[in-house]
């Protein structure tokens, strides 16, 4: 990826400024429209807020309800300050609500107008809300990258070619929180095996449908061993002798994905600094020491940075590549509600945020020099 990308990049960003006031109007008139909406709201809560503090100070102060001859106004008190609660609750609840139909309101708004303008600047790119494919789920589920989420809900879509490599990227989320990324794409690297790259301390690393198996084995196991013990008691050889065939078909069947699971090995890369931070599994250590190199590790590292996020996991499965990147803080936006247009920070944002996923899709393009 050269200086030139970047340079068009910000020549199409620059070019689209040129209607800032039609966007900065837009800005604008949605705040006022969200202000007008929420003045009462917020009246009321900063009213109850105050009325608390008072009753609270009032409380510490007089020593009210510590008292054995507290007056019936301070019963009353007490009692509107513990009820306060709920409509305080519920009322941030509300104005929160509010607040991320507003903000989402003029993202939209604004990566209607140009996001797809600046995506051309790369490839052939296009962005759209919430219509993945369903490459991305069986990759995912296929590769063992074992997270506590799944993709009920994507944000933002980006699909296309970048180089001649077709990829799929997509904004997932959970109960309606930002949760990170999903990336797919194509190798041209052949691999047989399955690799596996995961942040260590991650809970979401463990595999909840293995210690489920086991679980459930160990139950059925036992169950059929006690009855098998209650037949032999009762002189009943026939079955005595089927609970043992059902024994060794359990511990066969449970016993699979055990032998299979072990077959995974812990491999060791050139990078020390990289081992201490992230555990690498491979089906076959020579072929994932192929895969995981320096210059590998260095784009999985930028990738880290520009998502701001200690939390990522990349499987290499069926010449595929994909990394679940998890970050709490929303990702390709080139604007914020509360934000004027012109600030740079957040479309200093994204284009970090794309080219660290260009540069890793280079990577695995060609065995090139690539100026970065």
């Amino acid at each position: 990826m050269t200086q030139n990308y970047r340079q068009k990049f910000y020549e199409a960003y620059t070019k689209e400024l040129s209607n800032f006031k039609e966007f900065e109007t837009e800005r604008k008139r949605i705040l006022k429209d969200f202000w007008h909406e929420n003045n009462k709201l917020l009246l009321g809560l900063l009213g109850i807020i105050i009325y608390d503090v008072a009753c609270i100070v009032y409380m510490a102060v007089t020593g009210a309800l510590n008292k054995f001859d507290a007056q019936p106004f301070e019963y009353i008190l007490f009692i509107l300050l513990f009820f306060s609660i709920y409509p305080l609750l519920f009322g941030f609840i509300g104005l929160g609500k509010n607040y991320y139909i507003s903000k989402n309101m003029y993202k939209k708004y604004l990566k209607g107008k140009f996001l797809s303008k600046l995506l051309k600047v790369f490839g052939d790119i296009e962005w759209n809300i919430g219509n993945y494919s369903s490459e991305i789920n069986r990759i995912i589920n296929q590769s063992g990258l074992y997270m506590e989420y799944q993709l009920l809900y994507a944000d933002d879509v980006l699909q296309g070619t970048y180089k001649g490599v077709k990829f799929e990227i997509a904004e997932w989320l959970k109960e309606k929180k930002h949760h990170g990324i999903i990336l797919c794409f194509d190798s041209n690297k052949e691999f047989k095996t399955k690799t596996l790259i995961e942040t260590k301390k991650d809970l979401s690393n463990i595999n909840y449908q293995f210690i489920q198996n086991i679980i459930i084995g160990i139950i059925v196991l036992a169950l059929v061993v006690l009855s098998s013990f209650i037949y032999l008691s009762e002189s009943n050889y026939f079955e005595f002798f089927m609970s043992i065939f059902y024994i060794v078909v359990v511990i066969a069947i449970f016993a699979y994905p055990i032998i299979n699971y072990k077959s995974t090995q812990k491999i060791k890369t050139e990078s020390s600094d990289f081992e201490k931070r992230f555990n690498i599994y491979s089906d076959d250590e020579i072929e994932g020491r192929y895969l995981i190199t320096p210059a590998f590790i260095e784009r999985f590292q930028n990738l880290e940075t520009a998502f701001g996020t200690k939390n990522i996991k990349c499987a290499f499965v069926e010449n595929k590549i994909g990394f679940v990147i998890s970050t709490k803080r929303d990702l390709f936006e080139i604007g914020d509600l509360f934000v004027r247009t012109t600030n740079s920070k957040y479309i200093n944002n994204f284009y970090n945020e794309i080219t660290a996923i260009l540069r890793m899709i280079d990577y695995f393009k060609l065995n090139e020099k690539i100026g970065l």
